[in-house]
């Protein structure tokens, strides 16, 4: 080949149009002169030999500024930037495709074979085995920026083509890629204590560390605190949730964007940072609080958010309210998080548009609290919503004094200990774990659910069967997810019967033992740095296992009442519909040694009967549902109650 002219010209053609030029002179050569050549020729301005001085020298146009950066980047040869100029433009072009089918004819189809572009940038490349090699040993190959398809053919006949991701990359578009996302809008509000963790978070990245695992039990709040992190850096996040695509480091580096990969991890699970061939930045991972991540098995820094202070919570209530006073009360008495403060405010507007109020209120985010949590809890625990009036719990003396002071430490839990000394401070958690210990029908229940009342907290009870599973790591893996949502929203969880999972550990003589003691393992070390608030239930402590009773906060009996509290219970469920004289009372307090649950029933089967009879609650209607108690119990009605009112349905109920 005659020696180029040298260029006079400032910039040179784009580099479409020298691959062009290039599949043109292969069809002369060639001796193909269809339709298609000749449309495209046509159209096609002459280049002369010049075109082939691709050197990097000569400043390219401004549409070809992606693909010369991809070939900084990766620092490709001459056969791989026009291959890839090809490839973008084949997308587009369908003269351009049919002229590439025309020159691979017999062969169909419009995706360049490896032996054409070989054939066609040879000169660009040297010769057509440097352009050969280019193509099946390049960085572009390695990258993903250029994949060939069809395993099963022959080298030179295998089809060269653009991912999604790469193509999207070279257009400078950061929507489409598939398994992508971008934070959510609007995004979540964060403090500022978070966003300054956050720049440092960024300013600390190395080339030798360039991953982090960001972990949260909110997502939403996880995702801001990435986006924040990847705006300290001067970038955008892109969250994957899905095995990366093909050619997305490439998209990732073009693009500016800081990847954050989305996992939902259990405690025993462990994940690996996918690589990014093409990315060279820095890389995030988002996940909950428990499992493992690392990169090439080296382990990867953490960070884990906090919860905001006191202060800081209310600026947020603030932004989301917009009411000082009500904010104020909110983040004092509630340790939300961000991502909970977001969801909760959002939720609370709704409740007062629906029901026509000018702002916001306090029970407007009291009914949020409800419409809006337990999302997360997936079926594994159930919600608890009646609301217990303060005089509806009927106790002792004794135990009202204990349940005062659980819910005084349930309130002070997030600043208990800042006045105390380094003793106090260095191992505390905020949580509050409490055992209410008592026989069936004593209340226990019924307190947790006065407690929660007070707190304006939601109440949720574990469904036992729906957490434990007979398969290896799902129980904890139920339990991790269990704790950690109820944490992150500020759910009171309910252990009834907590002696089937709290039980004290046996003798390993099997491997069912040592499933069961694994278990209790995870339970005791999982509660200890729980957060949020956990009443279990027993109906004796010394089935309860001892290491787990001195984690514990509180441990409160509720022994069987006594005919004081009885008699408070009797007038408590009947209230004022009722023909009972003062005597009839002491009579049903002084002889039925029955706790509340039975008291309750009673009550409404006599009310049943009553009102079968179309008049006010009697006592021989109490005493014929006592009668039903009593023999649940497989005792009998005591006489000194008299005769009961038959119970008949001959005419019908």
């Amino acid at each position: 080949m005659a020696e180029p002219t040298p260029l006079r010209r400032t910039t040179r053609p784009p580099l479409v149009a020298l691959a062009t030029a290039a599949l043109l002179d292969l069809a002369r050569r060639a001796g193909i002169d269809g339709p298609e050549v000749v449309a495209v020729a046509n159209r096609q301005p002459p280049m002369g030999d010049w075109w082939w001085r691709v050197d990097g020298v000569t400043p390219a146009p401004p549409e070809d500024a992606p693909v010369v950066a991809l070939a900084n980047l990766l620092d490709l040869g001459a056969t791989e930037v026009l291959t890839l100029a090809l490839l973008a433009a084949l997308e587009e072009d369908p003269l351009l495709a049919r002229l590439v089918t025309a020159l691979q004819a017999p062969a169909s189809g419009s995706r360049p074979m490896v032996g054409l572009l070989s054939a066609a940038f040879a000169a660009a490349a040297g010769s057509t085995e440097d352009a050969y090699t280019e193509l099946v040993e390049g960085a572009a190959l390695e990258a993903f920026a250029i994949v060939l398809r069809g395993d099963d053919l022959p080298i030179a006949e295998r089809r060269a083509a653009l991912p999604p991701a790469v193509y999207a990359a070279l257009r400078g578009r950061t929507t489409g890629v598939p398994g992508v996302t971008f934070a959510g809008a609007p995004r979540v509000p964060l403090a500022a204590s978070t966003l300054a963790d956050a720049r440092r978070q960024a300013a600390a990245f190395t080339d030798d560390e360039r991953a982090l695992v960001v972990r949260t039990p909110s997502l939403a709040e996880g995702r801001a605190a990435c986006a924040a992190i990847a705006e300290a850096l001067g970038r955008t996040a892109a969250f994957i949730g899905t095995e990366p695509a093909l050619g997305l480091g490439v998209w990732l580096a073009l693009c500016g964007m800081v990847p954050v990969f989305v996992y939902e991890l259990g405690p025993n699970e462990r994940r690996r940072l996918p690589p990014l061939p093409g990315y060279r930045g820095p890389v995030l991972a988002l996940a909950g609080l428990e499992g493992t991540i690392d990169a090439d098995g080296v382990a990867i820094p953490s960070w884990r958010l906090r919860v905001p202070s006191a202060n800081e919570r209310t600026d947020l209530w603030r932004l989301g309210l917009c009411d000082p006073e009500l904010a104020s009360a909110l983040g004092t008495e509630h340790r939300h998080g961000a991502g909970r403060i977001a969801q909760l405010a959002r939720a609370a507007r709704r409740v007062a548009r629906l029901e026509g109020a000018s702002r916001v209120e306090r029970r407007h985010v009291r009914v949020a609290s409800w419409t809006s949590e337990g999302v997360g809890l997936r079926g594994l625990a159930e919600p608890l919503s009646a609301e217990v009036p303060e005089h509806a719990l009927v106790t002792s003396a004794t135990l009202r004094r204990d349940l005062e002071l659980l819910l005084l430490r349930c309130r002070a839990r997030d600043a208990q200990v800042d006045e105390l000394g380094a003793a106090a401070r260095a191992r505390h958690r905020a949580g509050v774990r409490a055992l209410f210990v008592g026989p069936s029908g004593t209340g226990k229940t019924f307190a947790a659910s006065w407690l929660a009342s007070r707190l304006a907290a939601p109440l949720y009870r574990v469904d036992l069967a729906a957490v434990t599973s007979k398969y290896i790591g799902e129980t904890e893996k139920n339990l991790a997810e269990l704790l950690g949502q109820a944490e992150h929203e500020e759910i009171i969880l309910l252990f009834d019967e907590a002696d089937s999972m709290f039980g004290k550990r046996t003798d390993v003589r099997d491997a069912n033992d040592r499933f069961a003691n694994a278990q209790t393992n995870f339970l005791l070390q999982r509660i200890e740095s729980f957060d949020g608030i956990i009443i279990l239930t027993a109906n004796s402590r010394t089935r309860i296992d001892a290491a787990f009773t001195r984690r514990l906060d509180a441990v409160i009996d509720f022994p069987p009442p006594g005919p004081e509290e009885r008699r408070a219970l009797w007038q408590a469920h009947l209230g004022d519909h009722h023909d009972l004289d003062p005597v009839a009372f002491n009579r049903l307090a002084a002889v039925c040694d029955l706790a509340g649950g039975h008291v309750k029933n009673a009550v409404l089967c006599g009310h049943l009967l009553a009102r079968r009879a179309g008049r006010r609650i009697r006592l021989p209607d109490l005493v014929a549902g006592l009668g039903v108690e009593y023999r649940k119990l497989g005792r009998t009605v005591p006489a000194e109650l008299g005769e009961a009112t038959p119970i008949d349905f001959e005419d019908g109920p």
